[in-house]
């Protein structure tokens, strides 16, 4: 089985099962007893969410658009690697607007690792986190400038 959100790669906020068929069937679920008891329906409780789904698609059509590779899947990783490579450009210099004369602690892995998500955890000594994100701390970090 696969379970991800779609909102990870550009999509709308809603999950994606996949499952190899009749796995659904072999799992006690929570259900009304007016829903189809077959998988996929036995794990769906109302109408599904038409709008989202089609979000999906446009996402992953999306990735499609960066590349012009030999199939449709090869097109959506390249664009999936261009798109991450951009992202590691944008967030790799955010570690260093912080200085650490300022109790900047950047958590997390380096940039040098491979596959690292573009998002930069940090916190500020002796500072509460609300604080750094209102800039009533004086602006640290370039918030609230």
């Amino acid at each position: 089985m696969l379970l991800c959100s779609a909102y990870k790669f550009y999509g709308p906020h809603v999950g994606i099962l996949y499952a190899r068929e009749g796995v659904l069937d072999l799992l006690e679920t929570d259900r009304l007893r007016t829903q189809d008891q077959r998988a996929p329906h036995r794990i769906e409780t109302g109408t599904q969410n038409h709008a989202a789904v089609a979000g999906v698609k446009a996402a992953i059509e999306f990735h499609r658009f960066f590349r012009s590779g030999t199939d449709r899947r090869s097109r959506i990783v390249e664009g999936m690697d261009i798109i991450a490579a951009h992202e590691n450009v944008l967030a790799r210099p955010a570690p260093r607007r912080s200085p650490e004369d300022h109790g900047v602690t950047v958590c997390g892995p380096s940039f040098e690792v491979s596959l690292r998500a573009p998002t930069v955890s940090f916190t500020v000594d002796g500072i509460r986190p609300e604080e750094v994100c209102t800039g009533s701390a004086g602006g640290i970090c370039g918030v609230g400038r």
